[in-house]
């Protein structure tokens, strides 16, 4: 997802993995180093290998269940924007075809001459909903969104949001 975004002036994800990677391989050549070599500066005497292997089973272990709870938050989060942009767009069509369905007493969309007012939220509603389902998106045309909304709800003194 987004691996760039975060504090302005903290470190990336992406440069504290490498950072981690950089540690750990330092640590395992002092190791296997140690183990091969036989230097007593490190504390670390000669040890079989199951010995290594209980003593690193532990971080694996935490690392991957770390790693593991990282991916299913990220899963839920990602399920949970779609939730939301589906309860949005089910709203906004709900919305609609309110608003188109003909009645007697309140004027709708499907009306020879709807009230702009009418229109001006049909379209306001359109582009919110459009805005949700693709944030960021270039698919969305900005002549066919926002110079249509602010044509019918710009005052006198705004005339700076219209494209032209």
């Amino acid at each position: 997802m987004d691996e760039q975004r975060q504090s302005r002036y903290g470190p990336t994800r992406r440069q504290l993995m490498w950072v981690g990677v950089i540690v750990s391989l330092a640590l395992l050549i002092i190791v296997i180093s140690s183990y091969l070599f036989g230097w007593k500066w490190t504390g670390l005497p000669k040890r079989t290998l199951w010995d290594w292997l209980q003593l690193l089973i532990i971080p694996a272990v935490l690392a991957g269940g770390l790693w593991f709870n990282q991916q299913q938050r990220t899963q839920e989060l990602q399920t949970a924007d779609k939730r939301v942009q589906d309860d949005a767009l089910q709203a906004y069509l709900d919305h609609m075809s309110d608003m188109l369905t003909p009645k007697k007493v309140q004027p709708s969309l499907a009306d020879e001459r709807p009230p702009k007012s009418l229109r001006s939220v049909a379209r306001a509603r359109t582009i919110t909903v459009l805005a949700l389902k693709s944030p960021g998106s270039k698919s969305i045309p900005a002549s066919h969104t926002t110079a249509p909304l602010c044509r019918t709800v710009r005052s006198a003194t705004d005339e700076r949001c219209c494209l032209r």
